[in-house]
């Protein structure tokens, strides 16, 4: 009897010294990747349904196993829901079929079904918008290549080193032959050749043909326009390099879809274009009166007013600045305030009579009036035809170049008015036209 107690005793205490080091070996860090604030997992328990902060109300939960099973949990019934570490990171679901219990968890993706603010959008030669999420990419087809980091030396032997990178082409969602790609922070890229999405952690950004990478994208366009509002600033410096005089018009909130009622700007005809990102007036403004996209004006958001580089008034001395109602931005020529459109019109033929090198007017009243009425409403276009007479009598007057833009266009929004933020062909297309 002694000789069967022994080998048992013996047996208990390594089943429970097994179970201790278990208990108290540290979990391996496990990161929640996709659409949802960021977390890593270090702790041994957690319930789901407390600490994941999903990015829109619609989502569901992707488990994926080291041995490649996978389950798909509704983001509403998660209640109950344990993330554990045992010997691994595995799900608790008592209440959902035994299949959801997975073990050896390597990857916890949260999948939305749409997010306006952190959504890419893909958008077609027919400007039809696809959105796309981070946590949509985690649940599609990819391709996992191995990326060369370099190589290390040691004793006389080599060894390289790869990074796994999981990538998605961009041709599974978009056909043409050139494309634009925008960055949140206003990085403007445009390529051909076959491109692919790459899903980091809560972002996406896109890997070039060339090779380079723009992280953090917000959207991707086919058969772009190669013009961007940009263009005003080094047109104008060419002309004016050539002796000739520069009206420039800015039409706050002019899309390129409202152009039905402004006969004259049609007749200038006007191409397509793109304005920054993201598509309001401080970073339009900064954009077109000095060269450069945000990321390198600095200009990103509202509330920013420091341009970062210097701009077409530092290098145009003889110059006339009639602004809109506000500043918004600072720059080296602050603008002679007006009270309304009509105003601006009366200072800048006043201005034209003897006119400056370069003379800058900037139209408000579009996209105040979209703003309240929706960009194609009766009052927008009754105010998008007077700005259109505006631009007409002042053609007539100046006898040198005109340049005609905008810094975005306006969407519909359900409560009737109009809106710009998005990168969507209504707020990212607008007209450019040169006299």
């Amino acid at each position: 009897m002694k000789k069967l107690i022994l080998p048992l005793l013996a047996a208990a205490l390594l089943l429970a010294t097994l179970a201790s080091c278990m208990a108290t070996t540290p979990a391996q860090p496990l990161t929640l990747r996709g659409d949802a604030a960021a977390l890593t997992f270090t702790g041994r328990e957690y319930a789901l349904e407390d600490v994941i902060e999903a990015r829109s109300a619609q989502f569901s939960l992707l488990a994926v196993a080291h041995d490649g099973f996978a389950v798909q949990l509704r983001g509403d019934e998660l209640d109950g829901v344990l993330l554990r570490y045992r010997q691994g990171w595995e799900l608790y679901t008592p209440e959902h079929p035994p299949s959801a219990n997975i073990r050896d968890i390597a990857e916890l993706v949260v999948m939305s079904e749409g997010d306006d603010l952190y959504s890419v959008r893909l958008i077609d030669e027919a400007l039809a918008v696809r959105e796309i999420t981070i946590g949509m990419l985690h649940g599609m087809p990819q391709q996992r290549v191995l990326q060369h980091e370099g190589t290390n030396y040691a004793n006389d032997r080599r060894a390289a080193v790869f990074s796994a990178q999981l990538r998605v082409p961009l041709d599974e969602f978009l056909a043409g032959d050139h494309f634009v790609a925008m960055a949140r922070n206003g990085e403007t890229v445009h390529f051909r050749g076959t491109a692919h999405l790459l899903p980091i952690r809560n972002y996406t950004s896109l890997l070039m043909p060339n090779g380079d990478v723009l992280h953090d994208i917000v959207g991707v366009m086919a058969e772009s326009p190669t013009v961007q509002i940009t263009q005003m600033f080094h047109d104008a410096l060419h002309f004016i390099a050539q002796g000739e005089q520069v009206l420039a018009i800015k039409i706050d909130g002019l899309g390129w879809d409202m152009l039905e009622h402004a006969p004259f700007i049609r007749s200038l005809n006007p191409q397509r274009a793109l304005t920054t990102y993201p598509p309001i007036t401080p970073t339009g403004l900064a954009s077109m009166l000095t060269g450069e996209t945000p990321n390198v004006h600095g200009i990103n958001r509202r509330g920013q007013r420091n341009v970062l580089v210097d701009d077409i008034f530092t290098l145009v001395p003889n110059s006339v600045h009639i602004g809109a109602r506000s500043s918004f931005i600072n720059l080296s020529l602050p603008p002679q305030l007006t009270t309304s459109d009509a105003d601006g019109f009366m200072l800048a033929q006043q201005a034209l009579a003897e006119p400056a090198d370069f003379t800058f007017l900037h139209f408000k009243e579009v996209d105040m009036t979209a703003h309240l009425h929706g960009p194609h409403a009766e009052q927008t276009q009754q105010i998008v035809a007077e700005i259109d007479g505006f631009v007409r009598v002042l053609a007539e007057q100046f006898g040198g170049r005109i340049i005609v833009t905008s810094d975005h266009g306006l969407h519909d929004t359900a409560d009737g008015g109009g809106n710009h933020y998005m990168f969507i062909p209504q707020d990212m297309l607008v007209p450019y036209a040169v006299r």
